[in-house]
């Protein structure tokens, strides 16, 4: 028979077994997923020249598995995927978040990508335990930046970024943290403008949102005035029915919620999850087995699932899923007036919690007016032998302010 403890007391067991652990947010955590996009590594390269395979020094990768060992060292487990497209993002304009003071100034970035992968706050750390959830959430936030279908013949090829989505299911408050509601999900969208020039050796589509562009030599090269903030609110606090207007197939209820399409005049958009029972959940019309639901409708029994309550106890595992390029993401205390902790990935395994912070890069002005066509960092790479590998063009920092460089 299993014991059932107040939280506080299962905190205590879960440190002492070093099995399983839950972060109680008295404190918003903000986590910066950028990174520069000039750093560089000993590699294998083709020489332009030659067409040999050379060594010297190539892009490094910068993906979501470059983020765990930071999110480690400050005590969160994350597991996640190796996506890296070699996209590089400029910022147009400083962007700060009034809710938590999440900023990135304007300047040139990479972020994480997230394809077929997910960033999966959970996993191992490095006292032998494993982190599952977080306590005393509020919200979950995204900052996204809308990468369209991009497929070029030999090239790259990535499909509309974001179609993807925040999972984030209840768990029990024993020591064994299990699950207790569905897996709640519901997928945010963009709609893309046509490629004029498509035909089938190329499609390089485009977005209305946050003033995106990007090179037409060049469709890695992207810049946007802002980043997309997308906030999922996780507290339950909507009854069932009132869900009922946005189901995506009212005759049956087969499917999931209508997918959230973000406007073109919006920067921001927030939606609420339900929760329910996971042990009524069933996933199919016509099987009664028991499944988790994003809804958290039962399809076999054709009705909600008993809602979950939420409580500041309430253990709350997080995840984000698939075709993502995400430059932040915040998980919000329910606590009013709680305070606000930074963490930088790119900080790696020396990273730490600080009370002020901005996302890393290459910072230019407050704002940079004018974005030409090929206006993104590509600085100069030179192999061992002192060869130069790649000529130094776009966005470039000199005496500490953004400059272009022909």
């Amino acid at each position: 028979m299993k014991k059932f403890f107040t939280l506080a007391v299962s905190l205590l067991v879960l440190s002492a077994t070093a099995q399983n652990t839950v972060k109680n947010l008295d404190k918003s955590l903000v986590f910066y997923l950028t990174n520069d996009t000039v750093s560089t590594q000993m590699g294998i390269y083709e020489d332009p020249d030659t067409g040999e395979e050379v060594e010297g020094l190539v892009p490094r990768p910068w993906n979501g598995a470059s983020c765990v060992s930071a999110f480690n060292a400050c005590g969160i487990g994350l597991q996640s995927g190796t996506d890296d497209f070699g996209l590089n993002i400029t910022i147009n304009n400083k962007y700060t978040d009034p809710e938590n003071g999440f900023t990135i100034p304007a300047g040139v970035y990479r972020g994480v990508t997230l394809n077929r992968a997910r960033l999966d706050m959970s996993g191992p750390l490095n006292d032998g335990s494993t982190f599952r959830a977080f306590t005393n959430v509020k919200s979950m936030i995204l900052y996204f930046i809308p990468v369209p279908t991009t497929w070029v013949n030999g090239g790259i090829s990535i499909q509309d970024f974001p179609t993807g989505r925040i999972e984030a299911q209840y768990l029990n408050q024993t020591d064994t943290l299990g699950e207790l509601s569905n897996l709640a999900y519901r997928e945010v969208h963009i709609s893309m403008t046509a490629d004029p020039l498509e035909d089938e050796n190329r499609s390089i589509r485009g977005v209305d949102l946050v003033g995106f562009q990007r090179d037409p030599d060049d469709p890695t090269k992207i810049s946007v005035n802002q980043p997309f903030k997308w906030t999922v609110n996780l507290q339950n606090k909507k009854d069932a029915s009132e869900y009922e207007a946005i189901w995506a197939d009212p005759e049956t209820k087969q499917g999931e919620f209508v997918n959230y399409v973000c406007s073109p005049d919006e920067t921001e958009a927030a939606i609420d999850y339900y929760f329910g029972r996971l042990d009524e959940c069933r996933g199919y019309y016509d099987n009664e087995k028991i499944q988790s639901t994003a809804t958290g409708y039962s399809c076999y029994d054709h009705k909600w699932c008993t809602k979950t309550p939420w409580t500041a106890e309430t253990p709350i595992a997080l995840k984000v899923k698939y075709r993502m390029y995400l430059v932040g993401v915040a998980v919000m205390s329910a606590t009013d007036g709680a305070g606000v902790q930074y963490m930088n990935s790119s900080d790696g395994a020396k990273a730490s919690w600080s009370d002020s912070a901005v996302a890393y890069g290459t910072h230019g002005e407050e704002g940079i007016e004018t974005i030409t066509a090929d206006a993104v960092a590509t600085p100069a790479i030179y192999n061992l032998n002192g060869q130069q590998l790649r000529t130094a063009t776009g966005l470039c920092i000199s005496g500490g302010k953004l400059i272009y460089v022909k």
